[in-house]
């Protein structure tokens, strides 16, 4: 299926007010509701949005806002595509300033229709220069030309590179221990891809990998413990951090990697399963694009 076919011409605002996030939000949404046929409280709506938004606090990112509402009050799904006269950070925590809104009212019958549709307007905005050709459009007819031309597709399926989060940091497996755990400390990581020069995962660092390394192996056979107070194994850690590689340390990545391609509920039932926290993705080439996992799942599509 093809964006287009979904888009309609009337419900494409161009070069609209930027501003803070409410006026923002309510001069979309009354032009949107002027052409639904449910009778909505536009002042309601605005704010389920907003405390939506507000109770999640998830960050808006390459210059993409999706403001949304579920609710059995809406008998079809009906979206806005918006550009804005200039881009605004509309909420203190977004990482980047928007340029564009997609603005979704969704009834729950529809929820797999919205994700799908959130899923490829991100894949084309997260494009470099995309944002910017949408920005440009002069109306409404030339931004929906631009979506026909571009060929934007809505996938029957949902996949792990749809929702995986691809600001993850990678270390290199000729990399010291130190790097690694400054790099999990500052990104509040438990586990790092592994890359070789190519940019191909080869294995994967935990903070667990590093500290049971240092553990002597007559503690680990010990069934009574308590007597233990010596820091010897976090002494050993940072004593040897800066002369041990990574590679010395990695796991192999046999059960962990997923194909950028996988379908959601696949990997969604391993987790599930326990045979994983998260799961990194590869391209086609087994490059690293990415890490799925419970967090991504709850974001993505419970709260997305």
């Amino acid at each position: 299926m093809k964006l287009a076919s979904l888009v309609d011409v009337n419900r494409v605002f161009v070069g609209e007010p930027s501003g803070d996030r409410r006026e923002v939000y309510e001069n979309i949404l009354a032009k949107l509701l002027q052409t639904v046929p449910e009778q909505l409280d536009q002042t309601a709506t605005i704010e389920n949005m907003i405390e939506r938004e507000d109770s999640t606090r998830l960050p808006y990112d390459g210059g993409l806002a999706i403001p949304h509402v579920r609710s059995d009050e809406f008998t079809d799904y009906h979206f806005a595509i918006t550009t804005l006269d200039k881009p605004v950070k509309l909420r203190e925590w977004d990482q980047q300033p928007c340029r564009v809104v997609l603005m979704s009212l969704i009834p729950p019958a529809a929820s797999d229709l919205y994700l799908k549709v959130l899923a490829a307007v991100a894949r084309y905005v997260m494009c470099s220069g995309n944002v910017e050709k949408l920005a440009a459009a002069p109306s409404a007819e030339a931004l929906l030309k631009i979506i026909a031309d571009d060929n934007i597709t809505i996938k029957s399926t949902l996949t792990a590179e749809d929702i995986m989060n691809t600001q993850v940091t990678t270390v290199s497996a000729d990399s010291d221990v130190a790097l690694a755990i400054d790099v999990m400390t500052r990104d509040r990581l438990d586990y790092l891809p592994v890359v070789n020069n190519a940019g191909t995962m080869v294995g994967v660092i935990g903070g667990i990998d590093i500290i049971s390394k240092a553990v002597p192996e007559y503690l680990m056979m010990m069934d009574n413990i308590n007597f233990l107070t010596s820091f010897e194994p976090f002494e050993k850690v940072l004593r040897d951090e800066a002369s041990v590689k990574v590679s010395e340390l990695m796991r192999p990545i046999d059960d962990i990697v997923i194909p950028a391609k996988l379908p959601i509920i696949q990997f969604t039932l391993r987790l599930v399963k326990g045979e994983s926290e998260q799961f990194f993705v590869v391209d086609e080439n087994g490059g690293f694009i990415g890490v799925v996992g419970i967090q991504e799942i709850i974001k993505k599509i419970l709260r997305g």
